[in-house]
């Protein structure tokens, strides 16, 4: 999940390349039977790198309770079904 503007793992053009570099790797189909995409889903659409406001903690790092919703949403029931 994006993480720009937080104290944590030095968030700057290097871990933000690498960051997407590692989730187009995991979205790459044939790699997963299934992927949860919390990137899309928590980052701010206007700064793709920094989580959405509201999703955000303060810390820029962790979601905000109101953050947790939609990552739970973001997972399809299906998964747990046999």
């Amino acid at each position: 999940m994006p993480f720009a503007g937080s104290n944590f793992y030095h968030p700057g053009p290097i871990t933000e390349a690498d960051r997407q570099s590692v989730n187009a790797w995991i979205r790459t189909p044939g790699r997963f039977e299934a992927v949860v995409d919390f990137d899309r889903v928590m980052a701010d659409p206007a700064r793709p790198d920094h989580l959405r406001a509201d999703y955000d903690c303060g810390d820029h790092l962790h979601p905000s309770p109101a953050g947790y919703n939609p990552m739970a949403n973001a997972i399809p029931l299906i998964f747990f079904e046999k």
